[in-house]
């Protein structure tokens, strides 16, 4: 400022101690001056790379564009002196005269005129620089200006005038700040430019580095205004608040969210950095980290973050590598250009924040796909798909270390109910208890937990049933596929197996009343509970009628205390998925039905989640498991207990190892067996094993009762009862069920499968009745021998089918066994052992995405999902990641790096898993590198996609177009693709032309352009094939140009 000055300020001038931008700047140093005069001083030195020159430049050129870095009203002057020694009289070259940038025009000319800049390229003399920039603001600066210098530099001085002496000539003349940008070059980095540069600055200005466009952008900016404030760093694993009230747990993807505001009522851009240090104060690896997804570019800051939460890109948002996620680490943020925050904790750095990573649970997840011949071809079950469950389960429930396993079993057709389902899944874990299919020196899970997907929906026999939708008994539990099991697809059901498996762990549906006369709880949205469940209190009004509540993920209490949910897998893809609004999501645990725009639909609450974390994770039953530790010859009984008129429909009962099941004096239901002759020579008191369902809404889109749940029979009787007539199932006294018995069992016999490397492997049998019974067949799968069975397929009523060969693992000793029935009475018989060739692992990228782009420092997660067969999951030396530019860039499933540690240019990525027998699967990406983020072309159109209702055939949907240019949209035209399953029926205020799946809607001839900030909406009503929910495509294009989404 042109001023005369007080002692005071040529005292200032010989203070060397300074801040670097990882500092607390002090809300003291705020300037309060309007009207801002800035000169650019670039290195023009021959140390200046084509990058480094290009990072200035474009930096220079971004902060100019962008309104909230400089004003284009006005109140800020720009100059550019580019400084370099060349001899005596080139020392500095005034490139840009001081330009008051009063429009984006004149932004626009200062602009274009950088582009020819040519490079000086000789010594580095910043002290020149510093005189030069000064003269310039004596010549041409506005009286009462805050006058400010900023330079860019890669090194230290080495010619010209000395840094003591210029900075002395600026304070004295009036300049108010002198602030540094560092570029990392070779051994130029943040320890060199704070000896060289720290001493220096005054005014408030730092010494800061930038690695980006974007961060140069934003240094800029920084010179010449006051620093922002950290309000709070949210650290979330699935679901927090920000006071940050649930625990985190090791080894869990975790995401910190930086919620920033402006000290004075001006809007600004931020960007930054988080340092992770170990206990001992050491710098975690990978430190610092890099913004990912929208706020790698930087972000808008407010005076307050109201809002924020909703917002991906309100926020710098941080990807923690898994090794920061262990222990008590700290965290600190860092802002260049300066960030003020509140008074640290003694002992920790300002801006910082000491993690806590507690036990988590440690869980083995076990997966079936249910198979069988001519099913639906748009409702695969396979690996991809189960891979997708796995991954949502692990994103919503606290889990620290899991493993994925796959199975797969062949019906005859498809089932009925998921209760056939949860038995066959009861089978294969008693069967997995008695007989471990893991080596004992593998590592021993705490738990272990089965869920099974059915392909398809549920379709009733009768119109008046519920619609199945999920159930879970014990440690099993199963569900219909739908149309929900794609990695991006939205719905009721998406979260369905974190349902599920949150029943097995000890989940109780949300409830809030009694009713006395059923003697259960029950909820808001016909969800029902047992009497011991506890009352689940968070719920807010809802306009349906039929659901005048919906139970929500926690307090709806204000910006801090209300826990909102996050997805890490999306975090940097998909804010639609990754933040689960609490104003829009219901609780995983209930049945409500939340609105399509909530993306995730349902998402578990705090109050489940601290649960997981804190109980003993009882299944919703005790375990009544038949199996005992000794093996014995017994006979399986099973069947399914249904409804308030209780019946039990008998499945085919099979011979087995078992133990029989021991009496239970406590037990609910009898199991009796009789002679021929009447007399009773079995008896023993259960309890049926109970289930939890989740349901569907009806056709008409009404959530239903589905009444008493179904519970499951499963009891093991000796098998060698004498005169075994029938067996029969009784409730308080009184038969329920009934099952006769035939005179002689049946017999079999099985043949080795021909060919082993078939996609799907014949296996034939030849089965015999005296009774000329109908009989069915289960097939078991042995890889050794016989010493440890998995079923493969049930109640086959054919004498031949094709097993996928995904479901026998490799074996040089492998064996079929056939179990055939004739109701009560069965028998076995098994192949001589046989051969199967090692089958490859399953590999597929989540991250990143194929064709991202990544410049600068930008973080980057690799991360792939990767199953065997044979071995599960694999260890993380099993998987390798190599660029054909760089070669190795890391092991696991999960590795982390920036960008400015790969080679410019395209890669192509490659993941690679390799089993214990050596075979090996490989996918790869492409990933594009860029030292400079290139200038991105302003999106100038915005579309909103609302759909406003759907029922079982159709939909219907208004589409508003925002002209968010500079210009007028004229003779507009809307294009994107359908969904599978959505065509058109007819459209208003549009002409729409479909062609396969691409839609184009075209102006009406009486309004036919969106003016500058204007908009146009349209609608339109469509068909939906069977089963099928509308969804928001991904991209529009408006006069062939891609436009923002409204999430």
């Amino acid at each position: 400022m042109r001023l005369i000055r007080s002692i005071a300020l040529l005292l200032a001038a010989a203070v060397t101690s300074t801040l670097v931008a990882a500092s607390t700047v002090p809300a003291a140093q705020a300037t309060s001056t309007s009207t801002r005069d800035l000169v650019l001083l670039i290195d023009g030195s021959g140390s200046i790379n084509r990058y480094d020159w290009d990072l200035q430049l474009r930096g220079i050129a971004a902060a100019l564009e962008d309104p909230l870095l400089i004003p284009h009203d006005g109140s800020v002057a720009v100059a550019v002196v580019q400084w370099s020694y060349r001899s005596a009289s080139m020392r500095t070259r005034l490139e840009i005269p001081l330009t008051v940038i009063d429009s984006a025009s004149k932004a626009d000319d200062v602009s274009e005129t950088l582009e020819s800049i040519v490079q000086i390229g000789s010594n580095t003399n910043p002290g020149d620089a510093i005189r030069a920039g000064t003269d310039e603001l004596l010549t041409r600066g506005r009286d009462g200006a805050h006058w400010s210098l900023c330079m860019s530099t890669d090194g230290a001085i080495n010619s010209g005038e000395g840094m003591q002496a210029a900075t002395s000539y600026a304070t004295q003349n009036g300049v108010d700040k002198y602030s540094v940008v560092a570029i990392e070059d070779g051994s130029f980095n943040a320890t060199s430019a704070q000896n060289a540069y720290g001493p220096w600055v005054f005014g408030g200005g730092t010494v800061s580095f930038a690695r980006t466009t974007a961060e140069f952008a934003v240094l800029v900016q920084s010179c010449l205004s006051d620093p922002v404030r950290l309000d709070t760093l949210e650290v979330t694993q699935s679901i927090q608040n920000l006071n940050n009230g649930v625990p985190l747990v090791h080894s869990k993807q975790t995401i910190v969210r930086a919620y920033l505001r402006t000290i004075n009522d001006r809007p600004t851009r931020a960007v930054g950095r988080l340092y992770g240090y170990a206990p001992n104060g050491q710098q975690l690896p990978g430190s610092p980290l890099s913004p990912i997804g929208t706020s790698a570019s930087g972000i808008t800051v407010n005076e307050t973050i109201a809002g924020d939460r909703a917002e991906l890109d309100r926020t710098l948002n941080f990807r923690l590598p898994t090794s920061w996620t262990q222990g008590t680490p700290t965290i600190r943020l860092e802002v260049p250009g300066g960030l003020t925050c509140d008074a640290p904790p003694l002992g920790q750095q300002p801006c910082s924040q000491q993690l806590q990573f507690g036990d988590g649970i440690d869980i083995d997840l076990r997966y079936v796909g249910f198979y069988w011949d001519g099913m639906d071809d748009r409702d695969p079950v396979g690996t991809a798909e189960l891979f997708e469950q796995h991954e949502r389960i692990k994103s919503l429930l606290p889990i620290s270390d899991t493993s994925f396993k796959r199975y797969e079993v062949k019906f005859d057709d498809k089932p009925d109910s998921i209760s056939k389902a949860l038995e066959v899944l009861r089978f294969a874990e008693d069967y997995f208890n008695e007989h471990p299919l893991f080596d004992p020196a593998d590592r021993a899970y705490d738990i272990r937990r089965w869920y099974g997907i059915i392909p398809g929906f549920h379709e009733p026999r009768d119109v008046t049933e519920s619609k199945e939708g999920g159930r879970a008994s014990e440690n099993v539990a199963a569900s219909w596929g739908g149309r929900e099991l794609s990695r991006e697809s939205i719905g009721h059901a998406r979260n369905r197996g974190s349902h599920e498996i949150g029943h097995s762990l000890g989940l109780h549906h949300t409830v809030y009343t009694t009713n006395h006369e059923k003697q259960r709880k029950e909820g808001w949205c016909k969800e029902v509970a047992g009497l011991e469940a506890p009352f689940y209190y968070h719920w807010r009004p809802n306009a349906n009628p039929r659901q005048p509540y919906h139970f929500t993920i926690g307090p709806l209490t204000g910006e801090r205390s209300s826990y909102w949910g996050t997805d890490a897998r999306f975090i940097d893809q998909h804010q639609r998925l990754a933040l689960a609004d609490p104003s829009k999501v219901t609780a995983l645990m209930s049945y409500c039905q939340s609105t399509l725009d909530s993306g995730q639909m349902r998402w578990i609450s705090h109050v489940d989640y601290q649960q997981l974390l804190t109980s003993d994770l009882e299944s919703m039953a005790n375990d009544d498991s038949p199996a005992s530790a000794d093996a014995g010859a017994g006979t399986l009984v099973r069947g399914i207990l249904h409804g308030e008129d209780p019946t039990v429909d008998f499945l085919s009962s099979l011979e087995i190892d078992f133990q029989p099941t021991p009496n239970d004096p406590s037990g609910t239901h009898e199991f009796v067996a009789f002679d021929s002759n009447q007399q009773i020579i079995h008896q023993i008191r259960f309890t049926p094993d109970a289930t939890e369902s989740d349901i569907e809404p009806d056709d008409s889109g009404n959530d239903t009762d589905d009444g008493p749940a179904d519970a499951l029979v499963h009891v093991v009787i000796p098998s060698d009862l004498p005169d075994l007539s029938r067996v029969e199932i009784r409730e308080n006294g009184v038969a329920i069920g009934t099952l006769e018995s035939t005179d002689h069992s049946p017999t079999t016999s099985v043949t080795p499968p021909v060919d082993g490397n078939a996609e799907n492997v014949l296996v034939e049998w030849q089965s015999d009745d005296l009774d000329d019974d109908s009989l069915s067949h289960t097939l078991l799968y042995s890889p050794d021998g016989g010493s440890t069975w998995q079923i493969v397929a049930s109640d086959l009523t054919n004498s031949s089918t094709g097993i996928k060969r995904s479901a026998l693992p490799a074996s040089d000793n492998a064996v079929l066994k056939v179990i055939v029935s004739d109701g009560l009475r069965s028998s076995s018989a098994q192949t001589d052992p046989f051969s199967l060739p090692n089958l490859a692992p399953h590999v597929r990228i989540e991250s990143p995405l194929d064709d991202a782009l990544a410049a600068g420092s930008q973080s980057l997660f690799l991360s792939a999902l990767v199953s065997d067969p044979e071995d599960g999951t694999l260890d993380d030396n099993q998987v390798t990641w190599i660029s054909d530019l760089d070669g190795h860039l890391g092991t696991g499933t999960n590795t982390y790096l920036r960008a400015d540690q790969l080679s410019e240019g395209s890669h192509v990525v490659t993941v690679t898993a390799t089993d214990s027998d050596g075979a090996t699967t490989s996918q790869s990406v492409a990933l594009h590198i860029e030292r400079i983020a290139q200038q991105e072309t302003p999106q100038t159109c915005e579309v909103d996609y609302a759909i406003q209702s759907y029922w079982p055939s159709g939909f219907t949907t208004h589409v508003t177009v925002r002209n968010i240019g500079d210009e007028p949209i004229t003779n507009w035209n809307v294009e994107w693709d359908f969904n599978d399953g959505e065509s058109l029926a007819h459209a208003w205020d549009s002409t729409m032309v479909v062609n396969g799946q691409h839609a184009r809607a075209t102006h009406p001839f009486w309004n036919p352009e969106i003016p500058v900030g204007g908009r146009i909406t349209f609608g339109f009503n469509g068909l939906l094939a069977p089963e099928t929910i509308p969804q928001s495509p991904a991209m529009f294009k408006v006069n062939g140009r891609t436009c923002a989404v409204t999430e």
